[in-house]
């Protein structure tokens, strides 16, 4: 079945900071500069997700207390698909009389007592978080639900963000880490709603304003302002 536009949750994490970065990736192809990106959250995502495949489907021991009567979903093999998100979850939808292709990669994924499903992400902090992000997580956390309900795997409404922090640092050279799991409410019907926005924005036939805390548009105002864009 062929689609209209092809979105996952990191395209829409651009259209919540910015719909006029957003318009330029997805309608006129140009995307916003990648510059540098840590190592660090990639190595201790390496490390969590061993951990988890080394226990599955029971939860590593940090986790039991906090989540208990849940286990982890599939094996080692299954999951690691649904990591890729060239084999994640997908789904296609009618949005708007388009055909919207949603696409992926979990982290793990929480089967609860009940038998439904969350989604789980790995976060890595600086230091011990005191709120959730849900104001950075939560449009990803629906998207993942209602990829999950489209796939036939009831979603619990609950999604979990564990995050691990440095915290101390042994005379013996070694450095301690702890974390803090939050949960977040999930919602299929805001994550449709996102997709419905992306779409009346991919549709218009115009870029919308720049967001007012976009960095990007604001240093591509001042340097076209400054007659940057003609080579001066």
């Amino acid at each position: 079945m062929g689609f209209d536009f092809s979105l996952s949750p990191s395209k829409i994490g651009v259209l919540k900071d910015c719909p006029k970065c957003f318009y330029n990736a997805n309608v006129l192809k140009v995307d916003r500069p990648r510059g540098i990106f840590p190592s660090l959250p990639g190595g201790v995502d390496l490390v969590m997700k061993t951990c988890f495949d080394a226990f599955r489907p029971v939860l590593p021991a940090h986790l039991v207390k906090q989540l208990p009567g849940r286990t982890l979903w599939g094996n080692k093999d299954q999951i690691n698909k649904l990591r890729n998100w060239r084999s994640g979850l997908k789904t296609e939808l009618k949005i708007q009389g388009k055909t919207v292709s949603l696409i992926g990669a979990l982290d793990d994924l929480i089967v609860e007592a009940d038998g439904t499903f969350s989604p789980f992400d790995v976060k890595t902090k600086g230091k011990q978080p005191e709120t959730d992000g849900a104001e950075y997580y939560q449009h990803q956390m629906d998207l993942y639900s209602l990829m999950l309900f489209e796939n036939k795997m009831q979603p619990s409404g609950n999604a979990y963000l564990d995050y691990w922090f440095p915290t101390t640092f042994t005379d013996i050279g070694d450095m301690g880490w702890g974390d803090r799991l939050f949960t977040l409410d999930t919602s299929c019907q805001r994550g449709r709603e996102w997709l419905e926005n992306a779409v009346t924005i991919m549709t218009a036939g115009s870029a919308p304003a720049s967001s007012s805390k976009c960095e990007y548009c604001a240093y591509l105002t001042a340097y076209t302002n400054k007659g940057g864009v003609n080579g001066k």
